[in-house]
C-alpha cells in the first residue's frame, strides 16, 4: 500500500506542513516528488523537504519549503505528488502571523446606524459567511 498524504497546511509564506497517513523512510521524501498547483494551473516547486520529527529513520510529518511565497488571496492550491497522491492546501500557522494578518485599526463586528447595519468579519478561510437576523431581541 502506497503512503498517502492526508494534510498539507501553509504555516508560513514559504513553508508547508505535510502529514502522511503512516510513517515512511525519510529518504523517500525528496523535494522533487512534490509540487504545488494552483486553481489557475500555476505551479510552485518545492525547494527542500525535511522530516519534522523522526522515529527509527521514519516520519509521518514533513516540512516543505516552497521556491517562492504562496499567494493565497483568491486562490486555491493543491499539493501533488505522483508517488503520494494529492491533498488540498489548507491555511495553518500563516494566519497567526501578526505581520501579515493584524490590523489594530480594523473594525470588526456589527456597526448599527438608523439607515443600515454593517457587518464586518475576518474569515480568510471561509467559502461563505451567513448572518442570521432576529425579528426581535427575544427571537
Amino acid at each position: 500500500m502506497r503512503p498517502e498524504m492526508v494534510l498539507a497546511t501553509l504555516d508560513a509564506e514559504c513553508l508547508i506542513g505535510l502529514r502522511f497517513r503512516r510513517r515512511l523512510p525519510v529518504a523517500e521524501c525528496p523535494p522533487k516528488l512534490f509540487r504545488l498547483v494552483g486553481d489557475g494551473g500555476q505551479t510552485i516547486g518545492i525547494r527542500s523537504a525535511r522530516a519534522a520529527r523522526t522515529l527509527r529513520g521514519k516520519s509521518s510529518c514533513y516540512l516543505l519549503e516552497t521556491e517562492r511565497p504562496v499567494e493565497i488571496q483568491g486562490r486555491a492550491w493543491v499539493l501533488r505528488s505522483d508517488d503520494f497522491g494529492e491533498t488540498p492546501l489548507r491555511m495553518g500557522g500563516l494566519l497567526q502571523d501578526p505581520a501579515l494578518f493584524h490590523d489594530t485599526s480594523s473594525v470588526l463586528g456589527a456597526s448599527w446606524m438608523p439607515e443600515a447595519t454593517t457587518f464586518r468579519v475576518f474569515a480568510p478561510t471561509a467559502a461563505e459567511v451567513q448572518v442570521v437576523i432576529a425579528d426581535s431581541p427575544e427571537s
